[in-house]
């Protein structure tokens, strides 16, 4: 019976020492930027939360070619520098478009700072982003556990293991 309440023990003092656990939960930002609504290019901030997905992108907004071949594309700002994490061509034929809904998601990120969304086209096509008023993007946000929230397990731990050593010690002494 000791020598399995020692191994709990090892095994609480041994859960305690590892690094602090992340816990992931969704923040939905919703497209707020100033008027004009339909724009080739267009960036808006916000406070910010630290993430590594857009998972979602949720609405009736939706980009266009101008019947031009163009690129398109979604940059966030990152640790405070704007980076590109998605292109797409909507395809051939005259004015394609396709809803930014339709965006393959989740796009991955290193786990940084979020404050803005942004888009925008490699040549002008005249309103190339069109009604992103109440369009939703939905991140992935990283939430750190800190570590002092273990350290009652590990002192726990270390006292049992303690514990059972001075009852050892006791016993085997002679009398």
């Amino acid at each position: 019976m000791i020598r399995f309440m020692m191994c709990i023990a090892i095994a609480m003092s041994m859960a305690a020492l590892q690094p602090a656990s992340q816990a992931e939960a969704a923040t939905v930002v919703t497209w707020d930027a100033p008027a004009p609504d339909d724009f080739d290019s267009g960036r808006f901030t916000f406070t910010g939360f630290t993430a590594n997905a857009l998972t979602a992108i949720s609405g009736l907004g939706f980009y266009q070619d101008g019947g031009a071949d163009r690129i398109f594309s979604l940059e966030l700002q990152l640790d405070g520098a704007w980076i590109t994490i998605g292109s797409t061509d909507p395809g051939d034929g005259p004015f394609s478009h396709e809803l930014l809904s339709d965006i393959d998601a989740p796009l991955l990120f290193t786990s940084a700072l979020v404050t803005g969304i942004g888009f925008f086209v490699d040549a002008p096509v005249g309103f190339a982003f069109n009604d992103l008023t109440r369009t939703q993007f939905t991140f992935d946000t990283v939430a750190e556990t800190p570590l002092p929230a273990a350290l009652p397990l590990f002192g726990t731990g270390l006292g049992m293991i303690g514990l059972f050593g001075w009852r050892k010690r006791r016993r085997a002494a002679p009398s």
